[in-house]
C-alpha cells in the first residue's frame, strides 16, 4: 500500500509518502484481517510487533486463573496497540488483544528500530509513537479513575462524564457493548443492567444500546 498517507493515520503524522515508505522499508510490516472475537496477540507471548488499526477496534483484555475476564481499554480506528511490549526486549505479553468488531490492522515489526540509521523519517516515527504512548498512559488512566470508585452508580457516572469530556457533549457513543462495560467497570453485567436502569428512572441518563445521553 503506497498511499498510508492519505488515511490520515496518527502514527505518520506529518510525514509524507516518500517517508512513509522509507519507514516501512526498515521495519518488516504486514497487513491482517480478524473477525470480531478473534484474538489478535496472546498473553504468555513474546511479541515485537504493534499494531495499526486501520478499521475496526481491539479490546485490552486480562483474564485471570479463575477465568475472570477485566477490559482494561478499548482501541479504536487509527490508534496503536501492544507498543510498549513491541519497544521492550523479552517482555512477555500480560494481556491479550482481541478484537471487539471485525478489524482490519497494519503489523508493524520494530524489533530493530534502534539499530537503524536515524534520518528525519525515522526521527518522526519515534516522535510520534512516543505521543500515541502516552497518550494510551492516559486512556488506561480513565479505568483506575473509574473502578476506584465503589458504587457500581459511582463507576458509570465516572465513566460517562470523562466520556463527555472526551467529546465534549453530552450525547455519545461508548466502544462497549454491555458485558464489555461490564467487564471494564469491573462490575456484574446484571447488577449494571439494573443501576443504569435506575439512573434512567432517576432523569439522570437516556441510553438506548450504545449510545447515551448525560441529562
Amino acid at each position: 500500500m503506497n498511499n498510508l498517507s492519505r488515511l490520515h493515520l496518527k502514527i505518520f503524522e506529518d510525514m509524507n509518502d516518500i517517508e512513509i515508505n522509507e519507514c516501512l522499508s526498515k521495519l518488516n510490516y504486514s497487513f491482517k484481517k480478524y473477525k470480531k472475537g478473534e484474538t489478535i496477540f496472546n498473553s504468555g507471548e513474546y511479541v515485537n510487533q504493534l499494531g495499526i488499526i486501520l478499521s475496526g477496534s481491539t479490546n485490552i483484555e486480562r483474564i485471570n486463573f479463575l477465568g475472570k475476564r477485566a477490559i482494561l481499554t478499548n482501541v479504536e480506528e487509527n490508534d496503536i496497540f501492544n507498543e510498549a511490549y513491541a519497544l521492550l526486549d523479552n517482555q512477555i505479553l500480560l494481556v491479550d488483544h482481541v478484537a471487539s468488531s471485525d478489524t482490519f490492522v497494519i503489523l508493524l515489526d520494530v524489533s530493530n528500530i534502534y539499530n537503524i540509521s536515524y534520518n528525519e523519517a525515522i526521527y518522526k516515527l519515534i516522535k510520534n509513537l512516543l505521543k500515541l504512548s502516552l497518550h494510551k498512559s492516559i486512556m488506561l488512566s480513565k479505568r483506575s479513575f473509574c473502578i476506584a470508585n465503589k458504587t457500581i452508580r459511582e463507576r458509570i457516572i465516572c465513566y460517562l462524564d470523562l466520556k463527555s469530556k472526551e467529546f465534549k457533549s453530552n450525547e455519545f457513543d461508548i466502544p462497549f457493548d454491555r458485558e464489555d462495560f461490564a467487564d471494564y467497570l469491573n462490575v456484574d453485567r446484571s447488577a449494571l443492567s439494573n443501576e443504569l436502569s435506575k439512573m434512567r428512572d432517576d432523569g439522570l441518563i437516556e441510553f438506548r444500546k450504545n449510545h447515551f445521553t448525560i441529562l
